[in-house]
């Protein structure tokens, strides 16, 4: 022990309880204790202590084990027994010698044992002893929740920081490469349902890796995805240059915080899937493998969705571009097919766009310039792109939207 441990020691002060049944038990110890310096509280029997350590719990306990009803044992058992009053320490006073009795007092959780008749100096040492303990009991407890706190504070700051970074990242993608981020939107809904039918865990990772599967084609001419999302032959170069845009998105987002796995599945999306057995249960796959698969098998479902096709032609498609033969993910599919909304168009000003609406048609610019495709939802970024584009060039107007927010009035202006 250093010296800083023995200056404590010394000079360390606590509250201690003493219970028993005997007034002139209690006197004794209770002379001893306060000589040194520490608060004594007294009780003469067992319900009586029980209650005294619920309205003041001390720093260590002197028990008499022989007292008359609830004897020692049964309090200390009932005291260790609450996680509360657990942790505070039990010296078992008893003139009893018998090798069994003191493993009664073991068994019922006493932290030590001081003997009949008591020896001054070993009661001292061990109420010293005992309180020493119980104080640095409290030291580690306060400095936990301290840490605990700090953790929590820092947790929530990280949880501030990645949603920030998504929501910058979702904009500058709606921004930069508006067709790519109206697909994006698209494919996000049709993984989450895919990924809940098929009862995975975390589906917000899926949902972030569709919201951000097309985040690389940022670095790609507006022209290629619109031959890309329109059917068009690719030529070579194109294909080439399409094909490198999930490493671009995983590298873009790999470094944030818990997006290691959503960077994963971007970079995945154009691998090969390899089942471990025709039969084996896809939860059980390699996560990483079956969200690229996931995010390939929506954006082939989004890109023939427009197609027009009958319902066993797109799905015979899906199967047949995806070049895998995996029934759950297509069975999603067709229930998820079931599920969209096949909305009325109407015609509204710019002036009257809002976040509730998705765009209906292409949004183009008076000189033919696509400013924002078809499905767009509406968002702040969209709605200052197009009043800031209307303000130079013009933008063809009106425009044909859907509502998320039900039936709404077809409006007027000055178009």
């Amino acid at each position: 022990m250093n010296e800083t441990s023995s200056s404590i020691l010394e000079t360390l002060t606590g509250h201690v309880l003493i219970v028993d049944d005997e007034e002139k038990n209690r006197e004794l110890l209770r002379d001893l204790v306060e000589e040194q310096g520490h608060q004594v509280t007294e009780a003469d029997h067992g319900e009586q202590a029980l209650a005294s350590v619920k309205k003041a719990p001390p720093d260590v306990i002197l028990l008499d084990v022989m007292m008359p009803g609830m004897d020692g044992y049964e309090v200390c058992r009932r005291l260790k027994a609450d996680p509360e009053t657990a942790p505070i320490p039990i010296l078992l006073v008893t003139a009893l010698k018998e090798r069994s009795e003191r493993l009664i007092g073991i068994e019922a959780g006493a932290n030590d044992f001081i003997s009949k008749p008591v020896d001054n100096q070993d009661v001292l040492l061990r109420v010293r002893n005992a309180v020493y303990t119980r104080h640095l009991y409290n030291t580690v407890q306060e400095n936990y929740e301290e840490v605990q706190k700090l953790e929590k504070e820092e947790r929530l700051l990280l949880e501030k920081t990645l949603l920030g970074s998504i929501k910058i990242l979702t904009d500058v993608l709606s921004l930069a490469n508006p067709t790519a981020f109206c697909h994006a939107s698209r494919i996000k809904k049709y993984v989450g349902s895919i990924a809940k039918e098929l009862g995975l865990a975390n589906i917000w990772e899926f949902e972030l890796a569709a919201t951000f599967s097309l985040l690389g084609c940022i670095a790609l001419p507006a022209t290629l995805m619109d031959k890309v999302y329109t059917g068009s032959k690719l030529e070579d170069s194109e294909r080439k240059m399409y094909l490198e845009h999930p490493k671009i998105g995983s590298d873009l987002i790999k470094h944030i915080p818990r997006l290691g796995n959503v960077a994963a599945m971007i970079s995945a999306q154009q691998k090969k899937f390899q089942r471990s057995a025709p039969d084996s249960d896809l939860k059980k796959e390699n996560r990483i493998a079956l969200g690229g698969l996931i995010l390939k098998t929506a954006q082939i479902f989004d890109q023939l969705l427009g197609a027009t096709l009958p319902t066993a032609d797109l799905f015979q498609q899906v199967e047949f571009k995806l070049g895998h033969n995996v029934p759950e993910i297509i069975e999603a599919l067709r229930k998820l097919e079931a599920r969209i909304e096949r909305k009325v168009m109407i015609r509204v000003s710019l002036d009257t766009l809002d976040r509730t609406m998705v765009l209906a048609q292409d949004v183009r610019a008076s000189n033919g310039v696509l400013l924002v495709p078809e499905g767009q939802e509406v968002t702040f970024p969209v709605i200052a792109l197009l009043r800031n584009h209307n303000k130079g060039i013009g933008v063809i107007q009106p425009i044909q939207v859907t509502t998320k927010s039900g039936p709404i009035t077809e409006t007027k202006g000055n178009y």
